[in-house]
């Protein structure tokens, strides 16, 4: 997706509501531990995938924002680490949602363009 054009913003949300509509139709339709778990994951699903959006946001859209390290290892979702021969090296790090939306609400505050 390209994060550079913001216009995609409201097309991306109603995709991700759509599939929670229609989980919650399942749900309607058959109320089951399955259908249940269904609607949940496509609730979180669109929160997952609305703050992946925002976070590309955060990021392409930085101009003369400046982010301190840590603000860009919460955006890129890294951490830091050395090994045995003194290398310091990049690998994924799994970060709360809560943290993650954190990241994502003051990156937009600083970032997001003008002109939505």
């Amino acid at each position: 997706m390209d994060f550079k054009d913001t216009a995609n913003l409201t097309e991306f949300i109603e995709d991700l509501a759509e599939d929670a509509r229609e989980a919650r139709k399942c749900l309607d339709a058959n109320d089951s531990r399955y259908t249940r778990q269904a609607f949940v994951r496509a609730l979180f699903g669109g929160i997952e995938g609305l703050t992946r959006f925002l976070k590309g946001v955060c990021l392409s859209h930085r101009g003369g924002t400046t982010y301190t390290d840590a603000e860009l290892a919460m955006l890129k979702e890294e951490s830091y680490e050395v090994n045995d021969k003194g290398e310091a090296f990049t690998k994924p790090k799994f970060i709360p949602i809560k943290d993650i939306l954190g990241a994502v609400r003051i990156g937009t505050c600083q970032s997001w363009p003008r002109r939505v």
